[in-house]
């Protein structure tokens, strides 16, 4: 009677715990087993890793090449070459076949040969300055083929003056120079040359017809 009143307390003792009644196991001895206490689960928290995104790439902000105008090559100025200046060719008065040397500062212009009358005194040679500066003359001389000689008195050409070596005339406005010669002409119409020297008797000119 006593044991099923034991057991009777320990179901309701069981039910007011909310376990269920394992029923007891009687031993041969009498005495009461208390029931097996379960097993103690250790329940361990496992920690699942938090997924993590991928990092997002970050735009990054390329500049546009800017574009650059090419420099506009101005035109290059072409020199303008200045046509240089022809020599005047001045023609001998009355010489139908005539050339000029020139190889110093003083040119023979020309030789107007044909003058008027017996002894045409007014043949006359004619020279120019063309050093481009003032030219002493006193030592210099002008001649023929024949030998006719004109020394030039004390005088001073200025550039680019024209003079004239008459043989009997004096014309002071073509310098005065003059021969002097009073017995003919000098001048062959059928040809002849002029040289003009300086005062070491270098040929200056030299003109033939």
């Amino acid at each position: 009677m006593k044991k099923a009143i034991v057991l009777i307390m320990l179901f309701i003792v069981t039910l007011a715990c909310g376990s269920a009644p394992t029923p007891p196991s009687l031993s041969m001895s009498g005495q009461t087993q208390l029931p097996p206490q379960p097993a103690q689960t250790n329940n361990t928290l496992t920690v699942v890793p938090t997924a993590t995104p991928p990092p997002q790439p970050t735009a990054t902000w390329t500049p546009e090449p800017t574009a650059t105008s090419a420099p506009t090559e101005l035109p290059t100025a072409t020199p303008v070459v200045a046509p240089s200046a022809s020599p005047t060719t001045v023609i001998p008065t009355m010489t139908e076949s005539a050339f000029a040397s020139t190889t110093g500062l003083i040119t023979i212009v020309g030789i107007t040969f044909d003058g008027t009358g017996n002894k045409e005194p007014d043949e006359y040679v004619e020279i120019r300055n063309d050093s481009g500066q003032s030219l002493q003359l006193k030592g210099w001389i002008l001649e023929d083929k024949a030998d006719h000689v004109f020394n030039f008195p004390d005088f001073t050409i200025q550039p680019d003056q024209v003079c004239r070596i008459y043989t009997d005339e004096v014309h002071p406005d073509f310098c005065g120079f003059s021969f002097d010669f009073d017995d003919s002409a000098i001048w062959n119409n059928g040809g002849d040359c002029a040289y003009l020297k300086d005062q070491a008797g270098n040929m200056i000119a030299e003109y033939c017809y």
